[in-house]
């Protein structure tokens, strides 16, 4: 079998190197990615290991994969790979293939990863220049939003954050607005105008900040 170079599983969490793993023909498992990435950081018998599989994910200790050869599964193509717990989460909803939490290790999930872990935009219902996130905040935090004349400013409160993934810059924006522990991400159909009564939805909606 001959593998792509797109096919690779991402590794994150309390590993030496984080990022990217390439798979091969020889069919790698938990374990191997695992040690490509530097090895587990932490005491294999309280360390968890996630792997997320579209909008489905399974967890077990390190010492029962290493224990139990069952357990340790092969990897397919856009597996996330979580080491140490995934301490936060953000919830997919309306147009996407895969609805459901997303649990991630903060700080390691940006907009254009929650969207392909939800098994991206479902062809037949999707509104792709309808992609929200809905963002609340506990009163004092803030977080900073660039727009697109160029100009910051600070954003506190509840915000809806709105990006067209049919427009190539928007998605670029997207692989660099990171997620936080709580999001909601919501794919825009047919059935958006009620949802976003529900939400207060505008299409006035903050643009996703670039870089």
């Amino acid at each position: 079998m001959v593998r792509e170079p797109t096919d690779v599983v991402t590794v994150q969490g309390s590993v030496a190197s984080p990022g990217a793993v390439p798979l091969t023909a020889r069919g790698e498992r938990v374990l191997d990615v695992v040690a490509q990435s530097g090895g587990a950081e932490g005491d294999p018998a309280v360390t968890t290991i996630t792997v997320i599989r579209g909008g489905h994910s399974a967890t077990a200790l390190l010492a029962d994969l290493r224990r139990v050869p069952s357990q340790n599964v092969p990897l397919q193509p856009g597996d996330t790979v979580i080491v140490g717990g995934a301490e936060a989460s953000v919830l997919a909803d309306g147009a996407v293939v895969a609805p459901g939490p997303i649990p991630f290790v903060p700080g390691a999930l940006t907009l254009q990863d929650a969207v392909a872990q939800a098994g991206g935009l479902s062809a037949r219902r999707a509104q792709p220049e309808d992609v929200f996130v809905f963002r609340r905040q506990p009163p004092g935090e803030s977080f900073l939003l660039r727009q697109r004349d160029g100009g910051i400013r600070t954003v506190t409160g509840d915000v809806i954050i709105r990006a067209d993934f049919a427009d190539p810059s928007d998605q670029l924006d997207a692989a660099q607005f990171q997620m936080r522990d709580g999001d909601v991400l919501y794919v825009g159909e047919e059935a958006l105008a009620r949802f976003g009564r529900a939400f207060a939805l505008a299409r006035g909606a903050s643009q996703v900040p670039g870089e």
